[in-house]
């Protein structure tokens, strides 16, 4: 078996407060192979003098991206010469065991996609009460891919390593498409679990994952579900869902954007629940039963975990 070689790819823009925290704890692994792969979009915050403090341990390029990370996520698959490649964000950062943990994991399991659990880190909080976020679903194994595109991404993008060979043969690239660019990621999972790509979830939390108000999910949090929609109807143009699928997972994704998005009044919302339960009254009750044992398994990791 070849000997795993990470690649972590950080694709950076304006993130100065975050970012040597970030390539530090890449740094700082007890497991030593592995490269680090920076893109910058031509900051102009300050990352630059922080980028020039690891020249000597770092790989790094400049490329303008037009607002769409995909492709310097491309880029970054482009330069990497690992076998295993890591996608980090500049405000997330790994715990030192985590290259050495997933290390042993691919020597004693068979799995294209690695993903750990994460310390969720809110704002600007320090991690002292620390919430945990774990990942995948009850359909890990068999009938994933459907059960990704029905009730939606179930993976961490910090949290995840993918093997490249698979993605090389299956040649499957970060999508560059500026009306999915909030949730490239879900896109490139799904294209990963399509090809029958197994996937690993890890319990332990092996990083740190920031949400932040001024993050571009949030800023963009209007156009969010709009990307989501383009994400599946586009996988069934290409006939990889039926229009029963189809149905399922736009049922979902209305009743997840009217428990998310405020910008509707309540009685708005209730009427707008009231109408989709009234005409798809099973896929209401799965769709809120799923959500409904997240937050529980939420709350025990929660307290099993800490």
């Amino acid at each position: 078996m070849q000997y795993p070689f990470f690649s972590i790819i950080i694709s950076s823009y304006n993130q100065a407060d975050y970012i040597e925290q970030c390539i530090q704890s890449c740094i700082n692994q007890t497991y030593k192979k592995f490269e680090i792969i920076v893109i910058d979009n031509f900051s102009d915050d300050g990352t630059d003098l922080i980028l020039d403090k690891f020249k000597n341990e770092i790989i790094c390029k400049k490329i303008h991206n037009n607002d769409i990370i995909s492709k310097s996520k491309n880029l970054g698959i482009t330069l990497s010469k690992g076998n295993w490649l890591a996608f980090l964000d500049t405000d997330d950062y790994y715990t030192l065991d985590k290259l050495e943990i997933a290390c042993n994991e691919i020597k004693n399991k068979n799995f294209d996609v690695f993903c750990n659990s994460e310390y969720i880190l809110r704002d600007n909080s320090r991690p002292k009460k620390k919430e945990i976020w774990t990942y995948g679903n009850k359909n890990s194994e068999n009938f994933f891919y459907k059960d990704l595109i029905k009730y939606g991404n179930c993976i961490s993008q910090s949290g995840s390593i993918v093997r490249k060979n698979f993605i090389t043969k299956k040649n499957i690239i970060w999508k560059e498409d500026y009306l999915i660019r909030n949730v490239a990621d879900y896109d490139f999972f799904l294209n990963i679990a399509s090809e029958n790509g197994k996937f690993y979830f890890f319990v332990k939390p092996l990083g740190y994952h920031r949400l932040r108000l001024d993050s571009t999910t949030n800023k963009n949090i209007d156009t969010l579900f709009l990307a989501l929609n383009n994400v599946v109807k586009d996988n069934y143009k290409r006939k990889k869902i039926d229009k029963k699928i189809l149905n399922f997972s736009m049922i979902n994704l209305n009743i997840l954007e009217l428990l998310t998005i405020n910008n509707k009044s309540l009685s708005k919302k209730i009427f707008n629940f009231f109408i989709i339960s009234l005409n798809n009254p099973i896929c209401v009750f799965l769709s809120l039963y799923r959500i409904f044992v997240k937050k529980i398994k939420k709350i025990i990791y929660d307290l099993v975990l800490k």
